[in-house]
């Protein structure tokens, strides 16, 4: 079967052989000229173990493996800004990782998941914050914070117990998701 001259098959032929290579081209760049440096600049950051980027129908998804650190609001709005210099415009998901135990990540949820709930639900944040010292107290943890987030609508939550750390990031705006996402325990 013949085109203006041309055989059909080796025209589509070519064709598809073009939108491969040009596809290939695009994950190569994206991965080259974006991915890479964010992995890189995110692993210049104290305290950074491991990082993770996907892409996602979203945006990125950056999921960042980060060491026992003094303060999780410090450490994510380091991790935010670095992402943002790199990524620009670009949509993305920050979500921060510590090295908890299972029995610590029950407490969470069976102890202080409802706590933090209930003040962001309620606004009472002083409130939550003197039930989270409490119930910190009556479990003997080595460390135990929440924080509000200053930058972002957020509330951070860092828990200790011996080598075993979890941090939790919980978007302050119940309803919606927040632009910068949110942290999960890993």
């Amino acid at each position: 079967m013949r085109a203006y001259g041309f055989r059909l098959p080796v025209v589509l032929t070519t064709a598809l052989a073009v939108l491969a290579l040009l596809f290939s081209l695009q994950i190569a760049y994206a991965h080259d000229v974006v991915l890479h440096p964010l992995t890189r600049a995110l692993m210049e950051e104290q305290g950074v173990q491991s990082v993770t980027v996907n892409r996602t129908a979203e945006g990125i998804a950056i999921d960042v493996k980060e060491g026992l650190v003094p303060n999780l609001q410090t450490a994510y709005d380091t991790l935010y800004t670095t992402a943002e210099n790199v990524l620009g415009s670009r949509a993305f998901t920050l979500n921060i990782e510590g090295d908890p135990t299972p029995a610590l990540e029950q407490e969470f949820q069976d102890d202080f998941n409802e706590i933090v709930l209930t003040g962001i639900a309620t606004g009472q944040y002083q409130t939550m914050q003197s039930s989270f010292n409490a119930e910190a107290k009556r479990l003997n943890l080595q460390d135990a914070q929440v924080t509000e987030g200053d930058t972002f609508p957020l509330v951070f939550v860092e828990l200790v117990s011996g080598k075993s750390y979890l941090y939790e990031v919980i978007s302050r705006q119940v309803t919606q998701s927040s632009k910068s996402g949110t942290a999960s325990t890993g």
